[in-house]
């Protein structure tokens, strides 16, 4: 037997005429709409440990890296830095909305050596592939450590991964150079 569909349609869950009466009454006008695009019809799920939970909700951001960085200022005024900062804003207010929820930051490494680790030969690619995801396990730590600190979540439910240049994103080695996190709530 087959999985059990983990999607449902959220226009079907709410009470239209519900809402639209609290909204007409405007007693939560100053509120955010922080929920959207967060509903994954297929439900996807990529955290082995958590493979037969099932998946209603999963969304992912990339956060930017300098180069040589595993770090960012997160009071900087950085445009890219600032941005970061708004989407792991957007994450934790969903993680806090959403008991089930777990946290998984991906870090990468941009790809611009991996070329020359190739040229040296398989053997040689492969132990340089293995030394550089302790790297990119640090980007994600370091993401984990500000959802923790500035946004007082449990670091119990962040589950950190380094994939070094796994993955690549972009022929542009620098675009690969980044933290994915994925929201992932389950029930």
């Amino acid at each position: 037997m087959g999985q059990p569909d983990a999607s449902f349609d959220s226009e079907r869950v709410l009470a239209p005429k519900i809402i639209a009466a609290i909204d007409k009454k405007g007693n939560f006008a100053s509120q955010k709409k922080t929920m959207a695009n967060s509903f994954n019809k297929k439900a996807g799920l990529d955290i082995s440990d958590l493979e037969n939970q099932r998946t209603v909700l999963k969304n992912s951001v990339e956060l930017f890296f300098e180069a040589q960085k595993l770090d960012f200022d997160v009071n900087s005024t950085n445009e890219d830095i600032r941005n970061n900062m708004r989407l792991l804003t957007r994450v934790a207010e969903q993680t806090k909305f959403l008991a089930t929820t777990v946290i998984k930051p991906s870090g990468y490494l941009d790809t611009a050596k991996v070329a020359d680790s190739k040229a040296m030969g398989n053997q040689l690619f492969i132990e340089a592939s293995a030394q550089v995801k302790p790297i990119s396990k640090k980007r994600a730590e370091f993401v984990k450590s500000v959802l923790v600190k500035s946004f007082g979540l449990d670091p119990d439910r962040i589950v950190t991964e380094g994939k070094g240049w796994d993955n690549p994103i972009s022929e542009d080695p620098n675009k690969n150079r980044r933290v994915e996190v994925s929201f992932i709530s389950y029930e």
